[in-house]
C-alpha cells in the first residue's frame, strides 16, 4: 500500500486517519535527519513493523546497523487542540493484546517533538518504565494514566503516560534535531 493510500486509510482505531497521517509525516522528517547524517535508511518490511514494532533500520558508513520505531507527536488526550512534548504514550499492549512497542524488536525508540527527535535505547526504557509505572488496576480515565496503566474501553491495550523530561534524566539516549 502506498504512503499516500496509508495516509487516507481510516480504521475503527484511527477514525478520522489523523495518528497515521501524523506518524507518517514524523517518519519521513526522521529519514531526512538520518540521511543529511549520511546513514543509509531502509524502511522496514509490513510484517517486520507490525510484528517486530520496527520503523526504519539505519546503517552507519562502518556498516554498523540498528532499528528504530518512530513516534510521532502526541496529544496527551484526544480532545487536546493540539499535540504536546510534556508527556510521553507508552503501549504495553497494543490493541489486539499482544506486546506493545515497548517490548518490540527496536534497538531504539525516536519520540519526536516541536523541534527534534530523542532517540532512547528501548531496552533502558523498558527498565525505567517497569520500575516507575503502578502496574495495578488499569485506571478509567486517560487524564489518570500518569506512571499508571490505562486500558482504552472495549479495546486490548494497555497504556501509560510518562514525562519525557523523566526519560530523559533516567534512559540512554541522544537528541537529533529538526
Amino acid at each position: 500500500m502506498s504512503n499516500s493510500n496509508l495516509i487516507t486509510q481510516k480504521n475503527r482505531y484511527d477514525k478520522d486517519g489523523e495518528c497515521l497521517q501524523s506518524g507518517l509525516g514524523a517518519e519521513q522528517i526522521f529519514e531526512q535527519i538520518a540521511l543529511s547524517k549520511n546513514l543509509e535508511v531502509k524502511t522496514a518490511k509490513r510484517r517486520e513493523n507490525i510484528q517486530k514494532h520496527i520503523d526504519k533500520h539505519l546503517i552507519e558508513e562502518n556498516g554498523q546497523g540498528w532499528s528504530v520505531d518512530i513516534k510521532a507527536r502526541k496529544k496527551a488526550s484526544r480532545s487536546d487542540s493540539e499535540a504536546q512534548d510534556e508527556w510521553i504514550w507508552v503501549e504495553f499492549q497494543n490493541v489486539r493484546g499482544n506486546a506493545g512497542w515497548l517490548y518490540g524488536e527496536a534497538d531504539h525508540i525516536a519520540f519526536e517533538t516541536q523541534d527534534d527527535f530523542i532517540i532512547v535505547n528501548r531496552k533502558s526504557l523498558v527498565d525505567y518504565v517497569e520500575g516507575v509505572v503502578d502496574m495495578g488496576k488499569p485506571v478509567r480515565k486517560s487524564f489518570l494514566a500518569k506512571y499508571k496503566t490505562y486500558r482504552r474501553a472495549n479495546r486490548n491495550d494497555l497504556l501509560t503516560m510518562v514525562e519525557l523530561s523523566e526519560i530523559k534524566k533516567n534512559c540512554d539516549h541522544f537528541v537529533w534535531e529538526k
